[in-house]
């Protein structure tokens, strides 16, 4: 296992994409587990139940928190902290980001299992749709890094160590 210390950026990468698809299997084996629970679901719009639009509404306000944090703690390191520090930061504002959208499917998941409603297991799906697109590349990570100069060539060199 390498030393934190010396590590490149394509273990960074790779350590991102883990994280990623952990997360991403996460939640699918759990909505698996949840639709295989129920003996019978039904596919309907609530139209008499204030779910009908607090559902969609805590999908969507789940995603634009996970947006709305990221940015926040990605700002302040933008342009003077070393590509190192800039990763470091980049990484744990991911996980926010991935804890947002995944908390706002697990509640979609809640209400879909407590109705036996398929509507709000679609809401459910769309959720880990746009969850799999959040999947971290390369060109991703230096477009939100907004990395320019020295630390875009660094970035390019993908066996050397992060520093």
């Amino acid at each position: 296992m390498e030393d934190r210390n010396s590590l490149t950026f394509k273990g960074y990468l790779k350590v991102m994409s883990v994280m990623h698809l952990v997360f991403c299997i996460g939640i699918l084996l759990f909505t698996i587990f949840l639709y295989l629970q129920q003996e019978s679901w039904t596919f309907t719009f609530p139209i008499n139940s204030p779910s009908i639009v607090i559902v969609p509404l805590i999908a969507i306000i789940g995603i634009y928190l996970s947006n709305y944090v990221f940015k926040k703690k990605i700002e302040p390191i933008l342009y003077k902290k070393s590509l190192k520090q800039k990763l470091g930061v980049y990484q744990s504002a991911l996980i926010y980001k991935f804890a947002f959208v995944e908390g706002s499917a697990f509640v979609c998941l809640v209400f879909a299992l407590s109705n036996s409603n398929l509507f709000y297991l679609t809401i459910t799906g769309f959720i880990i749709i746009y969850f799999i697109t959040l999947r971290p590349t390369k060109d991703k990570i230096e477009h939100q890094l907004q990395l320019k100069g020295e630390q875009k060539e660094q970035f390019k060199r993908e066996d050397d160590v992060i520093s």
